[in-house]
């Protein structure tokens, strides 16, 4: 039967039109599909990770401030992550306990383990984290979508939600998902604000960047990094197309004041609105004339907070922090800590994708004279740069902006391939590969999403990184699992801390080893703790773990009478 012949009663016409139209709803379905199983892997791990080491401190801090409207605990992290991950614990009954309880970290485990049931409290403030998952698909849509157009951005979606660190880290009650959504769209924003300078885009880039930096303080240099290399890169291009056209105008100048009004507003919020003094003096010091001025608590509150988390912060890169590359510890950090770390905990489709994508944007945005198609090339590289400088080097969560970005890239390179005249079904089979491998890593890794390594790190990736990427305490639960299934009565545990507590109640007569204190019968050893404790621990060599509990604990029997002296 001839292609062109319809049924009796059919109009010819509207065949393409139902096509475009199916076409339309497979799309939707596609989406849709996509954003479900995102939720999927984000929330079926609730069920098989224990809290990790930061989630009762951002409990609490999160409910001193929904509780008594102070945030006094810590301040180099600011409060819209952590407000979000309380606000479900405090639905469920639990109060803070700030007046009692100096030291956020006990407070945290008092919250979770003595206002009601734990495993509900930690289900509900994880979910505190799932709408800034959802919030980074949504940017990563919008950022993509004028760039690579509608089908290639629902292959950044698919990509984004397929890099198993990504569903990893929303499904943690951290702060390192949070930020990512919010700069995507105000990087996005910020674009359009250069472009087309006015006070709409102006106010909306400051309020979603400072939304940003209100989660996390570390995007204050990382969007100041990328929006300088952005504004480089446009004033390049232009020069090179249209030499006249001036790059900064009296609109740019005029967009700032909203830009910074709209930012200092969201944090002030961030911070319930509250009067705070500038300066905090020791209590009966003898104070001029601007000390006292600069005392009075007449000032919005976010000046301080903000000063003093950033002061924390610079004290704390200073000092440096534990940290491990590669068989090496050290306090101070290294140059090429982050390159290595996304090097193995990116799936090599992306990550292989991503970065031939990186360079056909930037050859697009060369040939066309269009800064923006570069953008995510730009944003990070200059983020990685950035980074190169960090003496803080505790996992690779901290750097996960470049996710979305390599997403992005990703899709490009797909469907560049499929739009290819010459070798199509060689093209098309390439691709069609490329997406079947990175689906195929991230069903494999789950649900140890956050601490994923590719296969090139092998079977045994503590080599590589163990601090937060491999070992943050969440396989306490399978440690318990593992322990009934054996019969164990008795076990002694080093796992990232030495101070007990609730957290292992649920384990039988359990010691909490310290290094350097041999003992015999079961032995569950995290590798952190192993790695970090120096010799501590290496009276334990001559045995062989009997298992590998999730991908952070070994478990160890030694017979009586074979320990070492």
């Amino acid at each position: 039967m001839s292609d062109t012949m319809a049924l009796p009663g059919t109009d010819t016409n509207m065949i393409p039109a139902r096509r475009a139209f199916a076409r339309k709803w497979v799309k939707v379905l596609l989406l849709v599909s996509i954003v479900a199983y995102g939720v999927w892997l984000v929330t079926d791990s609730y069920r098989t990770l224990s809290h990790t080491t930061d989630a009762p401190a951002h409990i609490a801090t999160g409910l001193e401030l929904i509780d008594h409207g102070t945030y006094t605990y810590e301040r180099q992290h600011p409060p819209i992550a952590r407000v979000a991950v309380a606000i479900g614990p405090w639905l469920l009954g639990a109060r803070s306990n700030r007046d009692t309880e100096p030291v956020m970290y006990q407070e945290g485990e008092r919250i979770i383990y003595q206002t009601g049931e734990y495993r509900a409290l930690i289900t509900a403030a994880r979910l505190g984290n799932l709408p800034f998952f959802l919030l980074l698909l949504l940017g990563t849509w919008i950022l993509a979508k004028p760039i690579i157009g509608r089908d290639a951005a629902i292959l950044a979606l698919f990509f984004t939600v397929t890099i198993p660190p990504v569903a990893g880290n929303a499904g943690l009650a951290t702060l390192d998902i949070a930020p990512i959504g919010f700069a995507l769209i105000a990087l996005h924003l910020f674009c359009n604000w250069l472009d087309s300078p006015n006070r709409r885009t102006a106010i909306g880039f400051g309020v979603f960047a400072a939304a940003s930096m209100f989660c996390k303080l570390s995007f204050i240099p990382f969007l100041a990094v990328a929006c300088a290399a952005l504004f480089a890169w446009r004033c390049w291009i232009i020069r090179r197309a249209m030499p006249e056209t001036p790059k900064f105008t009296d609109e740019h100048r005029k967009g700032i004041s909203p830009i910074i009004w709209s930012g200092f507003l969201v944090g002030w919020a961030a911070y319930g609105f509250q009067l705070a003094p500038l300066v905090v003096h020791e209590p009966g010091a003898q104070l001029g004339l601007l000390q006292r001025i600069v005392a009075y608590p007449v000032y919005p509150a976010v000046l301080q907070h903000l000063s003093v988390g950033l002061l924390d912060v610079a004290r704390l890169s200073a000092h440096g922090w534990g940290s491990y590359l590669l068989g090496e510890t050290g306090r101070t950090g290294w140059w090429y800590y982050y390159p290595v770390g996304l090097f193995y905990k990116t799936p090599l489709p992306v990550l292989i994708a991503g970065l031939v994508g990186f360079f056909l944007l930037v050859r697009e945005s060369l040939r066309l004279n269009r800064w923006q198609i570069a953008m995510p090339a730009i944003v990070a590289l200059a983020v990685l740069a950035f980074c190169t400088t960090s003496r803080i080097n505790l996992g690779i969560r901290h750097v996960m902006i470049v996710y979305p970005l390599l997403a992005i890239a990703a899709a490009w390179t797909i469907i560049r391939l499929i739009e290819m005249t010459r070798h199509r079904a060689a093209a098309i089979g390439a691709a069609g590969l490329i997406v079947t491998a990175q689906l195929a890593s991230s069903i494999a890794a789950h649900p140890d999403n956050f601490n994923y390594f590719n296969f090139i790190a092998g079977d045994r990736p503590e080599g590589i990184l163990i601090n937060v990427d491999l070992d943050w305490d969440q396989d306490l639960w399978r440690l318990e699992d593992e322990v009934r299934r054996r019969g164990i009565e008795s076990i002694s545990v080093a796992y990232n801390d030495y101070l007990g507590g609730p957290k292992y109640d649920n384990l039988p007569n359990v010691t909490v080893l310290n290094p350097g204190e041999p003992a015999t019968g079961w032995i569950a050893l995290g590798l952190w703790t192993k790695t970090s404790s120096g010799a501590g621990f290496d009276w334990l060599k001559p045995h062989q773990p009997v298992a590998r509990i999730g991908t952070s604990i070994d478990l160890y029997f030694v017979p009586d009478g074979q320990t070492p002296k």
